[in-house]
């Protein structure tokens, strides 16, 4: 019999452990993770990717996009494509693509 209730208070404590580290994980990802928006341009005539500075919101980084279409209008050295991403991570080879959450182009 006490063998039987030491099987289930260490059942009970694995399964509080792992509930624990559920709920310590879901908050850390969903409710405290930092939003970070990074603006990604590509020059037309080189094919290459250039980042922008990190902003906090998705409004900061609209905002520079249309500052550097702007600016753009006024240079003669081609032409970029913008986009905005949210929490992105950079590419995995060569010429990849950056991945994030969530994306948009004005």
């Amino acid at each position: 019999m006490e063998k039987e209730n030491n099987k289930k208070t260490i059942w009970e404590s694995v399964f509080l452990i792992l509930l624990v580290i559920g709920i310590i994980y879901f908050m850390y990802n969903y409710l405290f993770k930092k939003e970070i928006w990074t603006a990604y341009y590509e020059r037309i005539n080189d094919n290459r990717i250039y980042t922008s500075q990190e902003f906090s919101t998705a409004q900061e980084c609209a905002n520079w996009m249309n500052k550097q279409r702007a600016l753009e209008a006024k240079t003669p050295t081609g032409k970029y494509n913008f986009e905005c991403g949210l929490n992105c991570n950079p590419p995995t080879a060569i010429n990849g693509p950056f991945v994030c959450n969530k994306t948009f182009d004005n």
